[in-house]
C-alpha cells in the first residue's frame, strides 16, 4: 500500500489546474536586421499566481510576422514563473491596432513554481502608436499546491 502512495506522488505533482488571467503591458521595439526586437513590462492578476508583475523579450520575424518570446512573471510574494511563446499578429481596420495571439509553454520558475509545467494562450490588443497592450490568457498549469 505504501509503495502505491510513493508512485502516486509524482502524478499529483503534475496535476493540471486552470490558469487564467488578465494583463496590461507597455512595450518598445527596435528593428535589427530582419527582426523587430521588443522589450516589454506590465502587470496583471491570474489564478494560481495572484497579482503579478511581468517582463518579456520578443523577436518578430518581419518576413513572416511570427514572433517568439520569453515571459517572466513575478507574484506578489516573489515566486517566479517562466514561459516561452510563439505567436502572430492580425491586422485590424485601424492600421495602428493589431490583434495578437500567442501560445505559451510554461518552462518552470522559482518558489512554488520551481517545477511548473503547463500551457496557455494569450490574446491581446496592441496599440502601435502608444506601445500599450492589454488582454486575457487561459490555459492550465501544474497545481502549485501539490508540490
Amino acid at each position: 500500500m505504501s509503495l502505491i502512495a510513493v508512485f502516486a506522488s509524482p502524478a499529483l505533482a503534475s496535476e493540471q489546474v486552470p490558469f487564467k488571467g488578465s494583463l496590461a503591458m507597455v512595450q518598445t521595439g527596435e528593428v535589427q536586421g530582419g527582426f523587430l526586437i521588443v522589450e516589454g513590462s506590465g502587470s496583471g492578476n491570474a489564478t494560481q499566481l495572484g497579482r503579478f508583475a511581468m517582463t518579456y523579450h520578443e523577436q518578430v520575424d518581419l518576413s513572416t510576422g511570427i514572433d517568439v518570446a520569453t515571459l517572466s512573471f513575478v507574484a506578489a510574494n516573489g515566486d517566479g514563473l517562466s514561459a516561452s511563446s510563439i505567436g502572430h499578429a492580425t491586422p485590424t481596420p485601424d492600421p495602428n491596432i493589431l490583434l495578437l495571439e500567442e501560445v505559451a509553454t510554461i518552462t518552470g520558475g522559482t518558489g512554488r513554481f520551481a517545477s511548473a509545467t503547463g500551457t496557455f494562450t494569450l490574446q491581446r490588443v496592441l496599440n502601435l502608436t502608444t506601445g500599450v497592450s492589454s488582454g486575457l490568457f487561459t490555459g492550465t498549469i501544474s497545481n502549485p499546491g501539490r508540490r
